[in-house]
């Protein structure tokens, strides 16, 4: 869980983002899966893309920065299209001068396998067979705000993604 203190939630994306996507439409994409969680009417959430770009930048646990990569080769699994990892602690622990609670998410890095999957946006067409950034980049967040996988399979935090731009959005689920 996240506790009210981390509010805003920040993330940092790799300086260059999807090495294939050079028109920036790829740090839009980030930026509005992430907005979709902020938008929930009901729920205080607040934050987004920080702005910071370094690069290339790798998935560190436990460093307290909410990193989004595409070119960390240790973050990728192969087969699978994006992974956040979570960083949460399991007993009251001091981390960076900071008191975290059991359960109390520390961080969350989302990786991208941009070396194996071809991402596009709404700007930027990389052809059949592309996945859709945004809709891929709303469920990673929602892993970085604490949720796991959905059993409904036309949910957005369903385990798998699906083409195309519907996972882009919220349901009532």
């Amino acid at each position: 869980f996240l506790s009210p203190d981390q509010l805003p939630v920040t993330f940092q994306t790799d300086l260059d983002g999807d090495p294939r996507i050079a028109d920036g439409s790829d740090f839009d994409a980030l930026q509005n899966g992430f907005a979709a969680w902020t938008a929930v009417p009901g729920v205080d959430l607040a934050g987004g893309d920080d702005g910071t770009r370094s690069g290339p930048a790798n998935a560190v646990s436990g460093d307290a920065r909410n990193s989004v990569t595409f070119s960390d080769p240790d973050g990728y699994i192969p087969g699978v299209l994006g992974v956040t990892f979570v960083t949460y602690v399991l007993e009251d622990t001091v981390i960076g001068g900071r008191a975290y609670r059991p359960g109390e998410i520390v961080d969350a890095d989302l990786a991208f396998n941009a070396l194996q999957f071809a991402f596009s946006t709404d700007t930027h067409d990389a052809g059949p067979g592309a996945w859709d950034l945004q809709a891929l980049a709303t469920h990673e967040f929602g892993h970085l705000f604490g949720l796991s996988h959905s059993s409904i399979p036309d949910a957005t935090m369903f385990y798998v993604v699906p083409r195309g731009t519907s996972f882009r959005t919220l349901g009532e689920d």
